[in-house]
């Protein structure tokens, strides 16, 4: 978890002007789980360097990522039927990228959006429908403190390995110490 006293959270979103009411919401309900939001590229970041490694840099940085799926492009089979509205690509890559980091992931999509094969498949998400209310928002409460104690036992698994190591690390100087004490205590 980062040092300071609130989990981040990786914003995935469109930096669009239209989809910034869309993309307020889901901070507001972020920050209302006790997340702090950050990361976005072009939103609350911006680097002298090509995008997919600023995204992975804030990636690594974040506890978790919260995808915000909003309608970019309009969708159809090779024969022109089934249409429907997909989500820009970079949402696509951020979610592999976080999926690939193990971050935890949460989507907040809005109606009527199809989500691709990937992001279904690798975590939950929260309809948020053309009223901004969240379907299902009894579930969020729950959802967030489960992932408060997945970054808490994340965080307790590291430390505990940081340990161990000072630990091993200390006990193999210790044992070298002895060897090279007792070799020239038995040279005399």
């Amino acid at each position: 978890m980062s040092t300071t006293n609130k989990p981040k959270a990786f914003i995935s979103c469109s930096v669009r002007e239209e989809d910034q009411k869309f993309n307020t919401l889901v901070e507001k309900i972020v920050r209302k789980y006790g997340f702090e939001p950050c990361g976005t590229v072009g939103r609350h970041v911006n680097y002298a360097e090509p995008i997919p490694i600023s995204m992975k840099r804030e990636i690594d940085r974040a506890d978790i990522v919260v995808i915000a799926a909003t309608k970019r492009y309009i969708q159809s089979d090779i024969k022109g039927q089934n249409q429907q509205h997909a989500i820009p690509e970079m949402l696509h890559v951020e979610s592999g990228m976080a999926y690939y980091a193990n971050k935890p992931t949460v989507v907040f999509a809005q109606e009527n959006v199809n989500l691709g094969g990937f992001i279904p498949n690798i975590t939950q998400y929260f309809i948020i429908d053309n009223n901004f209310r969240v379907q299902a928002g009894r579930q969020l409460q729950p959802f967030f403190q489960d992932l408060k104690q997945k970054i808490a036992n994340c965080v307790q698994n590291e430390n505990f390995k940081v340990a161990k190591n000072v630990v091993v690390g200390g006990l193999a100087a210790y044992g070298a110490w002895q060897l090279i004490k007792n070799f020239f205590s038995n040279e005399k």
